[in-house]
């Protein structure tokens, strides 16, 4: 390689990584409205540090803690802060870019590789929640680290390790979270029709890239089979399917492919009306589908370099085989169960690479602009509050500062320990490092049991109302705490912003 060439390639890597960078600092300043799934990957990581760990993540029977691992030295150089917590997310979505535009400019210009790579940049909403806040990136980074290694090894003096190495890696991402099953198959069909660059070695090197998926996938195997282990289903009954199809066709498969926009409402997120910039979300999804199909026809039409063309059809698999773990799943409720139909645009820059290599820079860049647009314009109206226009926004309190003064109130009369609701009560623990324990109001939804028995045993405890995040009615909540004593008696009334603190006494 010349050094131009070595110049353009991390020249269009450094912007890939600045733009993406850019895309997110509205959630990067507001890092401290962290909710409490993603702080409760925050707490595990501080009881890491501090020699304590479990191999699932708390209150969790199927994810593992290897996101707090992550997290957990994330904190050791930069101390268990909500930013932190952010950057152990998205520096793994920084490292999955960098990895899918290393694979793609092994086979494509600098340039085009690096068009080829935006849908990672500008993504829609529904990627934000795995992109910006724990858990789930680990193993999304290490697929991204499979499908490299894979394709690695067919320019490589030893092909079969480097095959090894992606099928054990692919298995690994399992381990790290359950999403990555749905990339395991695909990805050793990858590494199969790898195999076929070295036509002397192809079974043997086919071979060791299965041999490294068994290998890999022995940890999540014993997990999986531990008396602790909760696994998740499928379902074949008409009812469930119809709802999950109405729910595909009508919001989330809409939202993933930026072809509808939704942006937070009072209460719960709302279509944004478009107005004329409906053409262009119906231009860019009809030219993102096009180019996925492409990837397919190149390859069966045998259109283009193999190398090319493998990727192209292993980026297309995922359109249908996402939809369809979609439609039989009994984990899709509502509109945010578009997140789980991601894997279609995290992998969309190889099943857009046949076309990228065939229109060029230029031509390939001006039809993707429609797409690269909408995407855009979808997940930056997903930040709601956090931009105005095109202006990011550092929100009022988002720095913590009422829950910290809060805090502060309650230490001062001796308050340990707190009851709120789900979305408030990790998110508060998190952010007084434990200084203030607060559990869920609903003793189903704890995530982690001495926070429980700890409230149970105190003296004095308060019950906090979040406006922005508590579900309950405040003043029924109120009356409860007045009425019946089921707490203890109200003796003072906390009021600090958006946040309501009663200190209830108990006798004991």
């Amino acid at each position: 390689m010349s050094n131009g060439d070595t110049r353009r390639k991390a020249g269009a890597l450094a912007a890939l990584l600045v733009l993406s960078v850019a895309y997110r600092w509205p959630a990067l300043i507001n890092a401290a409205t962290v909710n409490s799934d993603t702080a409760i990957v925050g707490l595990q990581a501080m009881h890491i540090l501090k020699g304590h760990w479990a191999w699932f993540l708390y209150g969790s029977g199927y994810q593992t803690s290897v996101d707090s691992f992550v997290a957990a030295s994330v904190f050791a150089f930069l101390g268990a802060t909500p930013i932190a917590l952010m950057l152990s997310t998205f520096g793994g979505h920084l490292v999955a870019t960098g990895l899918a535009y290393s694979t793609l400019s092994r086979h494509l210009p600098a340039w085009t590789a690096a068009l080829t790579t935006l849908p990672l940049v500008f993504t829609p909403s529904p990627l934000h929640t795995y992109i910006l806040g724990p858990p789930r990136q680990a193993a999304i980074t290490l697929v991204f680290l499979a499908v490299w290694a894979i394709d690695r090894a067919s320019s490589s003096r030893s092909p079969g390790a480097w095959a090894a190495a992606g099928g054990a890696l692919a298995s690994l991402a399992c381990f790290a979270d359950p999403y990555g099953l749905l990339f395991l198959p695909p990805l050793l069909g990858l590494s199969t029709l790898a195999a076929w660059d070295t036509p002397s070695e192809r079974w043997r090197q086919a071979g060791k890239s299965f041999a490294g998926a068994l290998a890999g996938i022995v940890p999540f195997v014993v997990l999986a089979s531990s008396p602790k282990a909760v696994h998740g289903e499928v379902t074949f009954t008409g009812a469930t399917i119809a709802h999950n199809y109405r729910l595909l066709v009508d919001e989330c498969l809409p939202w993933v492919l930026s072809s509808t926009a939704y942006v937070p409402g009072d209460t719960d997120y709302v279509p944004w009306r478009a107005g004329e910039f409906r053409l262009v979300q119906v231009a860019g999804v009809t030219v993102l589908v096009a180019g996925l199909g492409f990837g397919l026809v190149a390859f069966l039409a045998k259109r283009g370099p193999w190398a090319v063309r493998r990727l192209g059809a292993f980026g297309f698999v995922f359109l249908p085989v996402t939809i369809g773990a979609f439609l039989f799943s009994v984990m899709v409720m509502d509109l945010f169960s578009s997140r789980y139909l991601s894997a279609i645009i995290l992998m969309s820059p190889f099943a857009l690479a046949p076309v990228a290599e065939r229109l060029g820079t230029a031509r390939f860049g001006a039809a993707m602009a429609p797409y690269v647009l909408a995407s855009a314009v979808a997940g930056w109206l997903g930040f709601g509050a956090e931009v105005a226009g095109a202006r990011p926004v550092h929100l009022p309190g988002s720095g913590g500062a009422d829950e910290e003064r809060l805090g502060r109130l309650l230490k001062e009369r001796g308050i340990e320990n707190a009851i709120a609701d789900y979305w408030v009560a990790y998110r508060l623990t998190f952010l007084y490092q434990e200084a203030v324990e607060v559990v869920p109001i609903h003793v189903a939804e704890d995530r982690y049991a001495p926070y429980r028995d700890a409230f149970e045993r105190a003296r004095r405890v308060a019950y906090v109302f979040d406006a922005q995040r508590s579900r309950e009615d405040r003043g029924a909540m109120l009356d409860d705490l007045g009425g019946t004593k089921s707490y203890g008696t109200p003796t003072e009334t906390l009021a600090v912003g958006n946040l309501t603190a009663v200190v209830l006494e108990r006798q004991r």
